[in-house]
């Protein structure tokens, strides 16, 4: 990606480009948390699948303090991720 890409579509994103549009891009956040609001407020179901959550646990937090409903992960990252997500969720409660 480019420092001129502004908008990119997102079966062009490679996991190169997590630093500049992951998890860690604060719009980027902000629309996916708007996007699970609004889907809950219409009785819907969120989830995700990807390598993101995968290979950046900070991102799967993020997610679960979203609210999102599922999101799969690697085999080889899940115990990192439900113990990470496991602190979110008794830091939520």
């Amino acid at each position: 990606m480019s420092n001129t890409d502004y908008i990119r579509w997102l079966e062009s994103l490679s996991n190169e480009d997590v630093p500049s549009v992951g998890g860690k891009n604060a719009s980027l956040g902000e629309m996916i948390r708007e996007l699970i609001q609004a889907a809950h407020r219409h009785g819907t179901k969120v989830g995700i699948c990807g390598q993101a959550p995968s290979d950046h646990s900070d991102f799967a937090a993020f997610l679960v303090q979203a609210e999102i409903d599922s999101m799969s992960l690697n085999p080889d990252s899940v115990l990192d991720v439900i113990q990470k997500v496991h602190k979110v969720e008794e830091e939520m409660n």
